[in-house]
């Protein structure tokens, strides 16, 4: 929307000319923004270079895979018992039921 809004013409147009992978106005693209790229990239480095450590600290994450160190400490205590799960006589039959089923599908595969 940009572009079109700097050319003074359709998104549309825009889109219609960037598909076209091996046309003038792709390449012509690709090219003035990798030298957009570059410049950030220049820019970055004299940032950091001029001492500013938050550019230094994301150059490094960046460029050199660096990350911040993170130290998990985590310690649980369990104080009560939890009791043995009983089921009720519906329960075990509907258990039972299903056991006697899925080994008869089981057969029958």
């Amino acid at each position: 929307a940009e572009m079109a809004a700097w050319f003074g013409c359709a998104t549309r147009t825009i889109e219609r000319r960037m598909s076209r992978k091996d046309g003038e106005f792709c390449r012509s693209y690709e090219k003035g923004f990798g030298r957009l790229k570059i410049s950030l990239r220049r820019q970055q480095i004299e940032s950091a270079k001029g001492g500013n450590v938050s550019m230094l600290i994301w150059l490094g994450k960046q460029l050199l895979d660096q990350a911040d160190k993170r130290e998990v400490k985590e310690e649980a205590t369990v104080t009560e018992k939890v009791a043995p799960l009983t089921l009720s006589p519906e329960d075990e039959e509907f258990l039972q039921r299903k056991e006697r089923l899925t080994a008869q599908l089981d057969s029958v595969r």
